[in-house]
Protein backbone atom coordinates (compact mmCIF):
# COMPACT_ATOMS: atom_id res chain seq x y z
CA UNK A 1 0.00 0.00 0.00
CA UNK A 2 1.37 3.51 -0.56
CA UNK A 3 -0.09 6.76 0.14
CA UNK A 4 0.37 10.15 -1.92
CA UNK A 5 2.53 12.79 -0.53
CA UNK A 6 2.54 15.26 -3.48
CA UNK A 7 1.06 14.98 -7.05
CA UNK A 8 3.38 12.76 -8.75
CA UNK A 9 5.43 11.49 -6.01
CA UNK A 10 4.73 8.19 -4.05
CA UNK A 11 6.04 7.56 -0.49
CA UNK A 12 5.98 4.30 0.91
CA UNK A 13 3.16 3.25 3.88
CA UNK A 14 5.23 2.49 6.78
CA UNK A 15 5.12 -1.29 7.63
CA UNK A 16 4.45 -1.63 11.21
CA UNK A 17 6.54 -4.58 13.41
CA UNK A 18 4.70 -6.87 15.32
CA UNK A 19 4.70 -5.60 19.31
CA UNK A 20 6.19 -8.64 20.47
CA UNK A 21 9.58 -8.02 18.06
CA UNK A 22 10.25 -5.08 20.55
CA UNK A 23 11.43 -6.88 23.42
CA UNK A 24 12.30 -10.22 21.08
CA UNK A 25 15.66 -11.97 22.95
CA UNK A 26 16.72 -14.23 19.57
CA UNK A 27 19.14 -17.21 20.57
CA UNK A 28 20.40 -19.11 17.59
CA UNK A 29 19.86 -22.93 17.09
CA UNK A 30 22.02 -25.09 14.83
CA UNK A 31 19.76 -27.69 15.18
CA UNK A 32 22.01 -30.31 14.28
CA UNK A 33 25.14 -29.38 16.71
CA UNK A 34 22.56 -27.58 20.30
CA UNK A 35 22.37 -30.94 21.56
CA UNK A 36 23.82 -33.82 19.91
CA UNK A 37 22.63 -36.21 22.28
CA UNK A 38 24.23 -38.85 20.11
CA UNK A 39 27.73 -37.21 19.26
CA UNK A 40 28.72 -34.58 16.89
CA UNK A 41 26.26 -33.05 14.78
CA UNK A 42 23.73 -35.91 15.94
CA UNK A 43 20.87 -33.26 17.31
CA UNK A 44 17.52 -33.53 16.53
CA UNK A 45 14.25 -31.82 16.61
CA UNK A 46 13.09 -34.04 19.36
CA UNK A 47 16.34 -33.27 21.01
CA UNK A 48 15.70 -29.55 21.08
CA UNK A 49 12.52 -30.06 23.61
CA UNK A 50 15.07 -30.65 26.50
CA UNK A 51 16.69 -27.38 26.09
CA UNK A 52 13.55 -25.08 25.63
CA UNK A 53 13.02 -24.73 29.64
CA UNK A 54 17.09 -23.73 29.72
CA UNK A 55 16.71 -20.98 26.87
CA UNK A 56 13.26 -19.85 28.55
CA UNK A 57 15.21 -19.48 31.75
CA UNK A 58 17.82 -17.33 29.86
CA UNK A 59 15.08 -14.85 28.41
CA UNK A 60 14.75 -16.02 25.39
CA UNK A 61 11.53 -15.17 23.59
CA UNK A 62 12.70 -16.30 20.18
CA UNK A 63 14.61 -19.44 18.39
CA UNK A 64 16.22 -18.78 14.95
CA UNK A 65 16.55 -21.91 13.71
CA UNK A 66 19.36 -22.93 11.04
CA UNK A 67 20.25 -26.22 9.51
CA UNK A 68 17.33 -27.59 9.03
CA UNK A 69 16.84 -27.72 5.27
CA UNK A 70 17.90 -30.66 2.90
CA UNK A 71 21.51 -30.48 2.15
CA UNK A 72 23.54 -33.16 0.53
CA UNK A 73 25.72 -34.92 3.75
CA UNK A 74 29.21 -34.69 1.10
CA UNK A 75 29.02 -31.38 -0.29
CA UNK A 76 32.27 -29.30 0.70
CA UNK A 77 35.10 -31.78 0.71
CA UNK A 78 32.65 -34.12 2.37
CA UNK A 79 32.01 -32.14 5.28
CA UNK A 80 28.14 -31.77 5.92
CA UNK A 81 27.29 -27.91 5.73
CA UNK A 82 23.64 -26.16 6.17
CA UNK A 83 24.38 -24.07 3.41
CA UNK A 84 25.46 -26.48 1.04
CA UNK A 85 21.25 -26.57 0.10
CA UNK A 86 19.86 -29.54 -2.63
CA UNK A 87 16.40 -28.70 -1.13
CA UNK A 88 15.51 -25.60 0.54
CA UNK A 89 11.54 -26.51 0.81
CA UNK A 90 12.38 -29.73 2.68
CA UNK A 91 13.36 -30.31 6.35
CA UNK A 92 17.02 -32.35 6.36
CA UNK A 93 15.23 -36.09 7.45
CA UNK A 94 18.18 -37.06 10.00
CA UNK A 95 16.53 -33.80 12.28
CA UNK A 96 13.32 -36.04 11.92
CA UNK A 97 9.66 -35.62 10.42
CA UNK A 98 7.66 -32.52 9.62
CA UNK A 99 5.26 -33.27 12.40
CA UNK A 100 8.61 -33.66 15.44
CA UNK A 101 9.16 -29.98 13.75
CA UNK A 102 5.81 -28.71 14.52
CA UNK A 103 5.94 -30.58 17.91
CA UNK A 104 8.97 -28.67 18.88
CA UNK A 105 7.39 -25.53 17.62
CA UNK A 106 4.35 -26.14 19.52
CA UNK A 107 6.61 -26.97 23.05
CA UNK A 108 8.53 -23.89 22.53
CA UNK A 109 5.14 -21.82 22.31
CA UNK A 110 3.93 -23.37 25.58
CA UNK A 111 7.35 -21.64 26.88
CA UNK A 112 6.57 -18.34 24.96
CA UNK A 113 9.68 -18.98 22.66
CA UNK A 114 8.30 -17.94 18.77
CA UNK A 115 10.44 -20.03 16.58
CA UNK A 116 12.12 -18.57 13.44
CA UNK A 117 13.40 -20.23 10.41
CA UNK A 118 16.77 -19.37 8.72
CA UNK A 119 15.70 -19.59 4.57
CA UNK A 120 19.37 -20.23 2.77
CA UNK A 121 18.46 -18.63 -0.95
CA UNK A 122 21.95 -18.19 -1.36
CA UNK A 123 23.79 -21.64 -1.23
CA UNK A 124 21.01 -23.71 -3.55
CA UNK A 125 23.89 -26.57 -4.69
CA UNK A 126 23.66 -26.49 -9.08
CA UNK A 127 22.63 -30.12 -8.33
CA UNK A 128 19.26 -28.82 -6.94
CA UNK A 129 16.13 -30.12 -8.04
CA UNK A 130 14.91 -26.54 -7.58
CA UNK A 131 17.80 -25.16 -9.94
CA UNK A 132 16.46 -28.19 -12.55
CA UNK A 133 12.80 -26.97 -12.26
CA UNK A 134 12.86 -23.22 -12.15
CA UNK A 135 15.99 -22.61 -13.81
CA UNK A 136 15.02 -19.11 -15.21
CA UNK A 137 15.33 -18.22 -11.03
CA UNK A 138 18.70 -18.95 -11.65
CA UNK A 139 20.70 -16.65 -13.98
CA UNK A 140 24.04 -15.54 -14.65
CA UNK A 141 25.68 -18.39 -12.69
CA UNK A 142 25.31 -16.78 -9.34
CA UNK A 143 22.79 -18.82 -8.29
CA UNK A 144 24.43 -21.97 -6.42
CA UNK A 145 27.46 -23.17 -5.40
CA UNK A 146 29.75 -25.80 -7.17
CA UNK A 147 32.60 -27.82 -5.08
CA UNK A 148 35.42 -27.54 -6.05
CA UNK A 149 38.76 -30.25 -5.76
CA UNK A 150 40.43 -30.25 -2.93
CA UNK A 151 44.04 -29.58 -4.32
CA UNK A 152 46.30 -27.32 -2.25
CA UNK A 153 48.12 -26.57 -5.34
CA UNK A 154 44.89 -25.18 -7.18
CA UNK A 155 44.13 -23.48 -3.79
CA UNK A 156 47.71 -21.55 -3.57
CA UNK A 157 47.64 -19.81 -7.01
Amino acid sequence: MTTTSQPGQISPTPILAPEWLNDLILYEVATKGYTSPAGPQSGTFASLQNRLPYLANLGVTGIWLTGHSLAHPTHFYNVWTQYAVTEPDRFDPTLGTADDFRARVDAAHAHDIKVLLEVVTHGVMSDSPLVREKLRWFKGGSWGMTDQPLDPSVARR
